[in-house]
């Protein structure tokens, strides 16, 4: 009988741990745009966040790199070591979703060492997901439009010119 209590408790702990931990994990995720508009409150603190890197990596002479992280349509630079990176292995533009990460590191809203840039000193660099091709809509019937608008707009004008020589009628 102790031995199916003992397993018992065992399996609610593990569900709760299961259940509560990614809750407690969301919590402490902060978005970008919360970080922009209240930047002195939260300069110098431990920030984590997750984003689309973009661009492209910014090498710099002391063996660190920059890069964008886009997320809600809010991007900041985060410095990161080459071995932090390199598990980025795509950079969104046009036709692709870049590698989506989740960055840990320190808050600067006027960072001294980058000439008072806001940026993010990344503690913990991790790969969410890798990145993916970006589904574009077909230019088909933009294209078929662009004649037909083309030629309304060709043919307005010179029925206002036709119009604007006459104008005793108006």
């Amino acid at each position: 009988m102790r031995v199916r209590s003992v397993i018992a408790s065992l399996t609610v702990a593990v569900v709760l741990a299961a259940v509560v931990q990614p809750a407690f994990a969301a919590e402490n995720l902060v978005r970008l745009n919360d970080l922009i508009a209240y930047p002195a409150s939260r300069s110098g603190e431990t920030v984590v966040f997750e984003g689309e890197a973009i661009g492209q990596a910014l090498r710099q002479p002391d063996g660190h790199v920059f890069v964008n992280v886009l997320d809600d349509g809010t991007a900041v630079g985060v410095y990161m070591t080459d071995q932090q990176s390199s598990g980025i292995i795509g950079y969104g533009g046009y036709k692709q979703i870049g590698t989506i990460v989740r960055v840990s590191g320190e808050l600067n809203v006027a960072c001294a060492q980058h000439g008072g840039d806001f940026d993010v000193h990344a503690a913990g660099v991790s790969v969410i997901e890798q990145p993916t091709a970006r589904e574009t809509e077909p230019l088909g019937l933009r294209l078929m439009l662009a004649p037909i608008a083309l030629a309304l707009g060709i043919g307005q004008f010179f029925l206002y010119r036709r119009l604007r020589s006459h104008r005793h009628l108006f």
